[in-house]
């Protein structure tokens, strides 16, 4: 089974991130993988993969740690290469199943959703699973 975690970082200290990962880790570790990297690459085992941050992005913080809003991955898997296995009825089962078992915020996924340029893939979405 493919496991994969996203680690999205400031731009800056990203190749850092990488030289910390790829020392300590033993797993194999990407920045900003392409689709074609993903297709040759990530297969198999675990891999980390090293995103940049989008300014603005919603964040939360827990146990100290700011991590990923679930509006701000709700948009990220709208259109993200690293995500091109949603695509389809994949990613509308994804968006109704999350709406209903968490809090949604439609205000701040709307607001982050043009960072991205997703705007209307995000509302479309919305629209087609009534939510």
């Amino acid at each position: 089974m493919l496991i994969l975690i996203y680690i999205d970082v400031e731009r800056d200290v990203a190749e850092s991130v990488f030289n910390l990962l790829n020392s300590g880790t033993g797993k194999r570790i990407f920045i900003t993988p392409t689709q074609t990297d993903f297709e040759r690459y990530i297969t198999g085992n675990e891999a980390i993969i090293i995103r940049q941050l989008i300014s603005e992005a919603p964040l939360q913080l827990i146990d100290e740690i700011n991590t990923p809003s679930i509006e701000k991955i709700l948009v990220d898997i709208a259109g993200d290469t690293e995500f091109a296995f949603l695509r389809g009825n994949e990613l509308h089962y994804v968006y109704t199943d999350i709406f209903k078992k968490f809090n949604v915020n439609k205000k701040r996924l709307l607001r982050y959703a043009p960072r991205r340029a997703r705007r209307k893939e995000v509302e479309q979405l919305l629209n087609a699973n009534k939510l």
